[in-house]
């Protein structure tokens, strides 16, 4: 299934735009018990560089939250260490940040 997929895909790509300013923007969103299955959470975060999207990542979380504040806080702990993990990278590349990196939570 996947190889003749790939085949068919084969001129398919992502179109990286050249930034007008190298910064790290994150944004994260969660919900709280929303599945009716099991009354998990999901959590979502989306990293852009410049004015492209490089890492993206939905989790469904094995435990109940007990609370919103605890679902908030693991989302923005996780996404944290991404951008700390992206922002060493990009040093080691010599890739110059013209701004900090800014995590913007969605409720």
């Amino acid at each position: 299934w996947i190889l003749p997929y790939l085949k068919s895909t084969i001129n398919h790509g992502l179109v990286l735009l050249k930034p007008s300013s190298l910064q790290l923007l994150a944004y994260t969103n969660m919900d709280w018990g929303i599945n009716y299955d099991d009354r998990t959470s999901t959590s979502t975060f989306l990293i852009i560089f410049g004015r492209n999207p490089i890492s993206q990542i939905s989790i469904k979380k094995r435990i109940i939250a007990i609370s919103l504040i605890e679902v908030e806080y693991q989302v923005v702990a996780i996404t944290t260490t991404k951008i700390i993990w992206l922002t060493n990278l990009l040093t080691e590349l010599h890739v110059p940040m013209h701004e900090p990196p800014r995590l913007c939570v969605i409720m």
